[in-house]
């Protein structure tokens, strides 16, 4: 799965960004993953919590926020996002 320079491999759970590899949760890369698949797209909340959380997620939390973050980091320091 491609989206620019993000390379994303489901079978080996990695991901590279401009050829380097980046160093991912679980959970950062379900997300990213999930978002990948969906470029383009808007992506509502609960559409996120429901695919990557299931039924484990709280709607009143701000858990997904707070992963969106993680990974925007994680992004701008590899030179995706900013």
């Amino acid at each position: 799965l491609q989206y620019g320079p993000l390379l994303l491999d489901p079978e080996a759970h990695r991901v590279t960004a401009h050829g380097s590899e980046l160093h991912l949760s679980a959970t950062e890369y379900r997300l990213l993953e999930y978002l990948m698949r969906r470029a383009e797209t808007i992506v509502s909340r609960s559409q996120l919590a429901d695919r990557v959380w299931g039924n484990d997620y709280d709607p009143t939390s701000n858990l997904a926020d707070v992963y969106v973050g993680y990974l925007r980091r994680k992004l701008t320091a590899a030179g995706i996002a900013g």
